[in-house]
């Protein structure tokens, strides 16, 4: 490329970040993987408070995502805080919206959640009003829905996109992200690289629950053809930075 001064400009360097399947090769030796610990109670459903190795104070967490519509089909156990990692619809329906968050009331009441929260996912089409303009007809055909619409029907919860609230008496820091990697032509895609590290980067530090619906690299991302979906630049963040007492995610699930 030659610039308005006369000079040649360099080709812009692609990174590690550009190509996850060849990073994850360089930095898994030095990742590490461990069970994750939890209490269940396979006849209650539940993770009980009665169970002598519960700890006062404890918070009962219970994670779902790439619901896609079918929730209602989905047994979940009881607990405090139920999280939605994105992608509730197939495209954004607002119907499906709307049965979710009658299905998020009705779990809060019967198995005793004191807080729903969710953010949205590359499915979730009409969560994201710009891009979806580009690709309703593909999606809709002539009959494309409303985006508008589609974020009032979400209720009874707390939908995160890029914010963050408090749960358990303000005493936990939880933040939401929909954005990953380019994933063909779904919502909340970003180029790999600046793009991306620019959205991690506004992740608080003293975040205690991480919710993003891609994961990091070498965390759940490998597809079917052998390549990773997930995020080297997240996977920084997230062990150097952030260093979340739980990340939860979705996305891949092949």
């Amino acid at each position: 490329m030659i610039a308005s001064s006369g000079y040649t400009t360099p080709p812009r360097q692609r990174t590690i970040s550009h190509n996850p399947n060849e990073a994850w090769e360089r930095i898994r030796s030095n990742q590490q993987f461990y069970p994750i610990p939890t209490m269940y109670d396979e006849k209650e459903r539940c993770i009980p408070k009665k169970d002598s190795c519960y700890l006062s104070g404890v918070t009962r967490i219970v994670c779902m995502s790439d619901s896609h519509g079918k929730h209602r089909s989905i047994s979940i156990p009881k607990g405090d805080v139920l999280i939605h990692g994105g992608d509730f619809t197939s495209t954004g329906e607002p119907k499906t919206i709307k049965d979710l968050s009658a299905f998020f009331l009705q779990t809060k009441i019967s198995h005793g959640f004191q807080e729903v929260i969710c953010i949205a996912g590359n499915h979730d089409l009409t969560f994201h009003a710009d891009h979806y303009k580009k690709v309703n007809k593909r999606f809709h055909g002539e009959q494309p829905h409303d985006t508008n619409e589609a974020r009032q029907n979400l209720r009874n919860c707390t939908y995160l996109e890029d914010n963050a609230c408090t749960i358990s008496n303000e005493s936990i820091q939880v933040y939401g992200s929909p954005w990953q990697p380019e994933f063909f032509d779904w919502a909340f895609n970003l180029p790999r690289g600046r793009p991306l590290r620019d959205v991690w980067s506004k992740i608080p530090g003293s975040t205690d629950i991480l919710i993003t619906h891609g994961p990091p690299l070498g965390r759940g991302d490998l597809c079917r053809g052998g390549n990773r979906a997930g995020c080297y630049d997240l996977l920084q963040e997230v062990q150097q930075r952030i260093k979340p007492r739980l990340h939860i995610f979705g996305h891949i699930h092949q």
